[in-house]
């Protein structure tokens, strides 16, 4: 082989191995609420809002200006904070895109009592019974 086309070949080798480093990942919510809700990620100093109608789902993007341990997001005004164990522990395996960068969403639902639940690894959303809440959830505001 040519020295130039090593080179190249070196380089897309490179680009591929780290394109797989980090990738961002969502949370995919079901509002189960009656109303609509505006979901804005307070980690993110952009504060990104998302709305999401009644009774839908949407997908919130859990990336964080700086680095910490729990996530902020406000729901119509009000704070929720929560943490998860190392990703992929609460990651859905129905809420999954990409093939090489097989990313899955966190999936939560909030309930018309304003706790906002993990909806579980294999479940769909919307959930009526919840599997077993990891420590923290479900999650009221102020939390």
């Amino acid at each position: 082989m040519r020295k130039g086309t090593m080179k190249h070949l070196s380089l897309i080798i490179l680009s591929l191995t780290l394109s797989g480093c980090s990738f961002v990942v969502d949370i995919m919510l079901f509002n189960n609420t009656d109303s609509s809700i505006e979901v804005c990620n307070i980690n993110n100093s952009e504060h990104p809002c998302v709305p999401i109608a009644s009774h839908e789902m949407g997908s919130v993007a859990m990336i964080n200006s700086v680095k910490t341990d729990s996530w902020i997001y406000r729901i119509n005004g009000k704070v929720y904070g929560f943490s998860f164990g190392t990703y992929p522990e609460h990651a859905s395996e129905v809420y999954c895109k990409g093939f090489i960068q097989k990313r899955c969403a966190i999936p939560l639902q909030l309930e018309p009592s304003g706790l906002l639940y993990w909806a579980g690894k294999n479940s769909k959303l919307p959930v009526s019974n919840f599997v077993n809440q990891p420590k923290g959830f479900p999650v009221g505001p102020g939390a």
